[in-house]
């Protein structure tokens, strides 16, 4: 939809002083990707009221809009957006604690709150140090290892619905699935309450300074890039699959499939998405030539023709 050149002023003026609004923002400085086309209207929240300021702002103007975290596991459209991006990634401040239960915002960046968690002796989910998004965003896509993900640390959530009201949803109505989380109402995470245990900061960052350690030897994650790209297909990894199909170093553009882990698309500086979806439909059409498995991603593409 066409939206008023004026309206960006309008909003931020005379309706919502206190939510700062960018027009036509570079989105791909917000990307770990480095990769996006412009939105003409960005807002950056810092705290649980401005997001669902922001959030029915936009809704009420009828602006189309979509939420970024840490937008570690993003590709983001070439084009420009004609609508709302609202940004929630913000270095925790403050958090409540009770009875083994963390409340926090759900644009809150994990590692941060991680570490910060720590600060007080507490722990449990710090295996998803690495993750550099939001709480959020780490729900939403149900972030974690093989072996474990955020869902089982999450006792119930906030959520903005599309109608502009708030619900309390606890871990058993939300479905869950690898790498994935439905909520039972159309609508974006505002708060999450989760499970930590007492743990010595100590360990905890001992754990933290190992982990970052594997991943730096094992993992490109000091280039740009979304993590791991591709989902595990049952009872094999992506990344062995797309090793052995010889496609380590493949590049389009400025898009190259890493030559340290196969199952990372790398930005090698001035990548577009364009350059990276092509490098992804060529490793799948390898792969499924090769061994007849449809590689499905984990990355998610958003798309700006809406």
């Amino acid at each position: 939809m066409k939206v008023d050149t004026q309206l960006a002023e309008d909003i931020s003026l005379a309706e919502h002083e206190n939510l700062n609004i960018e027009m036509w923002g570079a989105l791909s400085k917000y990307t770990t990707f480095k990769i996006g086309g412009k939105a003409k209207y960005i807002v950056k929240t810092e705290n649980r009221l401005q997001f669902i300021e922001a959030v029915r702002l936009f809704s009420s103007h009828d602006i189309p809009f979509y939420i970024l975290g840490g937008a570690s596991n993003v590709l983001i459209d070439d084009k420009d957006w004609n609508g709302g991006v609202i940004i929630t990634k913000t270095p925790p401040t403050d958090f409540k604690y009770e009875n083994g239960i963390v409340e926090v915002f759900a644009g809150d960046y994990l590692p941060a709150l991680i570490h910060k968690l720590a600060s007080w002796d507490l722990g449990g989910f710090e295996f998803l140090v690495g993750v550099p998004g939001t709480v959020g965003g780490a729900i939403i896509m149900n972030a974690g290892t093989s072996t474990k993900g955020i869902c089982d640390y999450v006792e119930k959530i906030e959520v903005i619905g599309k109608d502009g009201k708030l619900y309390l949803i606890n871990n058993k109505e939300l479905e869950w699935g690898y790498r994935h989380c439905n909520l039972p109402v159309e609508g974006y995470i505002v708060r999450a309450w989760l499970k930590v245990v007492d743990k010595s900061a100590t360990e905890v960052l001992g754990f933290v300074r190992e982990h970052m350690a594997w991943r730096r030897e094992h993992q490109p994650i000091d280039m740009p890039c979304a993590g791991s790209f591709f989902k595990n297909p049952e009872n094999t990894a992506a990344g062995y699959l797309i090793d052995m199909a010889g496609l380590k170093g493949y590049r389009v553009g400025d898009a190259q499939v890493s030559t340290k882990h196969a199952n990372f698309i790398v930005n090698l500086g001035n990548a577009t998405a364009s350059d990276v979806l092509a490098v992804v439909s060529h490793v799948k059409k390898v792969v499924e030539d090769k061994f007849g498995i449809v590689l499905e991603e984990e990355v998610k593409y958003i798309s700006h023709d809406r």
